[in-house]
């Protein structure tokens, strides 16, 4: 994520309510299962996972290395 759009992000979860927090939380699980997943079929694709390793990151999880 670029530094200027970082700066510009708040992430103070302090004030929410139980409801908005429940959702946030199954919101940021089911994304982590997704990018598990996505990560799980790339290497899936590889007979060995040190030639996974080498391979180029696919386009859909480039730039999700903070994720």
């Amino acid at each position: 994520m670029p530094d200027e759009i970082k700066m510009e992000t708040n992430y103070n979860l302090e004030d929410l309510n139980e409801e908005s927090l429940a959702y946030v939380n199954r919101l940021f699980a089911e994304r982590y299962k997704q990018w598990k997943s996505d990560l799980h079929h790339h290497f899936q694709a590889f007979d060995d996972p040190q030639v996974a390793l080498q391979e180029d990151c696919p386009k859909e999880l480039e730039g999700r290395e903070d994720s």
